[in-house]
């Protein structure tokens, strides 16, 4: 048997290039797309679930803050919640809470409740806000406009009756809008704050059997630990039935709570005062003793207190001359 020839060089099998590496180019290009389908499958849903966490916990957080009303504390959490998810609307109702609560803001507190309108995320409680916010603004029309947004099967809760008990009383009806603002107040008879604020309508009513009741509410709550109690203080203080023996209780529980302002310590000694004229001077005396280490801010406080008084003699004694010419109030 004859031994085979030998095969040239060209009769050599040549090995295929694949052909994703012929067209690299076409490739890549390929690769990219199918790159970016993915991180829009994968990881933008991804990294969305984790901005909405992030928003959950700050929000948390700051829902901790409002309920002990320290808002210094709950600010940045809420702008660090919104900034992580705006379209929350739990996140922006917060918002919206803390803009009417703390800042007292109806520009802002309006900017927050639109986005939930917007939304479409509103309900009937947000709507009645929003009237409020607007009715603060000056915008009667547009209030009334979101009064009568609202489903006549939600009117019956204690916002909207506040909102509607405040249109009334800008047209005029003052007696209808205090007997809407009481069924309101009514539906959370247990909360301090509807305590506070029926006790402050039955104070300033003709009848003193609503007067005592409203006098005796108050009392509670000032003896509470409720946010409210340092209102309460204040109302006690010029309460037409505050009598002898109240005055003196007053001024001890104002003395001795720790949360209450040099301002409204005032408030309590000058309801003293008015029954114990014979210690005036005393009173006046000593507490101008004690303002002589006393910042500009606490000095500017007891001359207020003073000038409510009448003393202004007592004021320009006490004040600098530069600065009682500065202050001639």
């Amino acid at each position: 048997m004859a031994a085979p020839a030998p095969s040239s060089e060209n009769d050599v099998p040549k090995r295929r290039i694949p052909w994703f590496l012929r067209h690299w180019g076409l490739t890549s290009f390929v690769l990219i797309i199918l790159l970016g389908i993915l991180g829009l499958i994968f990881i933008a849903p991804a990294k969305r679930v984790w901005k909405q966490h992030q928003a959950a916990s700050y929000l948390a957080k700051a829902q901790v803050c409002m309920a002990d009303k320290n808002w210094a504390g709950a600010a940045p959490l809420l702008e660090k919640a919104f900034l992580a998810n705006p379209n929350d609307p739990v996140v922006i109702r917060a918002c919206a809470e803390y803009e009417r609560d703390a800042v007292k803001n109806p520009d802002a507190t309006g900017f927050y409740l639109k986005l939930l309108i917007d939304l479409k995320a509103a309900n009937s409680e947000d709507r009645a806000v929003m009237g409020e916010a607007l009715l603060a603004q000056g915008k009667f029309d547009k209030a009334r406009e979101m009064y009568e947004s609202i489903a006549l099967a939600d009117r019956k809760s204690k916002a909207v009756l506040q909102l509607e008990s405040e249109l009334i009383r800008k047209e005029g009806d003052t007696v209808k809008a205090n007997d809407l603002l009481r069924k309101s107040l009514s539906t959370t008879a247990d909360e301090p704050n509807s305590k506070l604020k029926l006790a402050m309508m039955d104070m300033e009513s003709p009848l003193k059997e609503l007067q005592q009741n409203s006098l005796d509410m108050l009392w509670k709550i000032a003896h509470s630990s409720a946010p409210e109690a340092l209102t309460a203080i204040e109302r006690i203080a010029f309460h037409p039935l505050l009598n002898i023996p109240q005055s003196a209780e007053l001024l001890e529980l104002v003395t001795k709570r720790a949360d209450t302002s040099k301002k409204l310590r005032f408030i309590a000694l000058s309801a003293y005062l008015r029954f114990h004229s014979e210690e005036r001077e005393t009173q006046l005396d000593k507490q101008i003793a004690l303002s002589s280490d006393k910042s500009d801010e606490e000095l500017a406080e007891l001359c207020q207190w003073l000038l409510s008084l009448g003393e202004t003699g007592r004021v320009l004694k006490l004040l600098p001359k530069d600065k009682a010419l500065k202050n001639p109030k």
